[in-house]
């Protein structure tokens, strides 16, 4: 009873052995067939959130924004739901470049 084991154990080493060699014949002969030039691309790294500007309006209320733009005399706030347009007269522009300037952010507002 152990020569049987025993024979069905080289057997299946030897079966494992020469699937061993098949694949590192077949790793060598793609390897050799597309050969890399370039290191695969590296995931992006994780962007750390931004900085959001905060809008301080004449009214003595305040607005965390991160996406807006100023044309001409309005200011667009843009979301992914919509875009709100805001009179600039209804900001006040010194009070918002100050609180921008505290955290490290500058408004390039109009003078």
């Amino acid at each position: 009873m152990a020569n049987s084991f025993d024979e069905r154990d080289r057997e299946l080493q030897q079966q494992l052995d020469d699937l061993r060699e098949d694949v590192a014949r077949l790793t060598g002969a793609i390897k050799s067939e597309y050969p890399t030039t370039a290191a695969p691309p590296r995931p992006p790294a994780p962007r750390e959130p931004a900085t959001p500007t905060v809008l301080m309006f004449r009214d003595g209320t305040k607005q965390e924004v991160e996406n807006y733009a100023i044309v001409g005399q309005t200011l667009w706030l843009f979301s992914e739901q919509r875009a709100r347009k805001i009179p600039l007269s209804a900001i006040d522009l010194e009070a918002t470049a100050r609180a921008n300037d505290e955290r490290g952010l500058s408004f390039p507002a109009p003078r």
